[in-house]
């Protein structure tokens, strides 16, 4: 029996794989619902299968493993000609550019949108999420955040950048210098997007 040939993408463009990076707050499942509407998007949410498979969004090892299975099903789903969002943080540049190079072998574009409101906000955003915790979300304390925040003490000594290249973040926090680069658009207040 013969495969069906793949569909026609949703919009006639190219299907795109958006990959949402950012830190817990900033607004980056708000984001990857706008684009799963505005795309008729396939959107992929690790706390949220974390939520109702494991119930520990902490557990990093079985973390590893449902964003393994995300990232085969958007693979799939990219190859099919429909979009999809990953909201994942993606915090180091290995991991975006292993997801471009895979999204691109099956034809997909790639948009990579940067969320980087101020420390400030984060925490106000996480304060008020925690005193009401939406459904499939978890706790996140201010001290678990300045362990991910690479501006951070706390987060300069836990995740040194050791990268060949300069990473997104890297360079954001090392001399502000993808503010320079041409692909980068503002979008809204503390969005940026990075047509790769």
């Amino acid at each position: 029996m013969a495969l069906s040939p793949s569909l026609p993408p949703v919009d006639d463009r190219a299907p795109t794989l958006f990959l949402i990076c950012g830190l817990p707050g900033a607004g980056k499942t708000t984001l990857a619902r706008r684009l799963e509407a505005e795309h008729r998007a396939l959107r992929l949410t690790p706390d949220e299968w974390m939520a109702r498979i494991v119930g520990d969004g902490w557990d990093q090892a079985r973390r590893a493993q449902v964003e393994a299975v995300m990232i085969e099903v958007a693979e799939r789903v990219l190859g099919l000609g429909l979009s999809v969002v990953l909201d994942f943080g993606f915090w180091t540049r290995a991991e975006r550019d292993s997801l471009r190079a895979r999204a691109r072998a099956v034809g997909a574009a790639v948009e990579t949108h940067y969320l980087d409101p101020p420390l400030s906000e984060l925490q106000r955003r996480l304060a008020a999420r925690n005193g009401a915790l939406p459904p499939d979300t978890f706790a996140v304390t201010p001290e678990q955040v300045a362990e991910m925040d690479p501006t951070s003490s706390a987060g300069r000594r836990m995740r040194p950048m050791t990268e060949a290249a300069p990473s997104v973040l890297d360079l954001k926090f090392a001399s502000g210098l993808d503010r320079a680069r041409s692909e980068i658009q503002i979008q809204e207040a503390h969005w940026k997007t990075l047509t790769c």
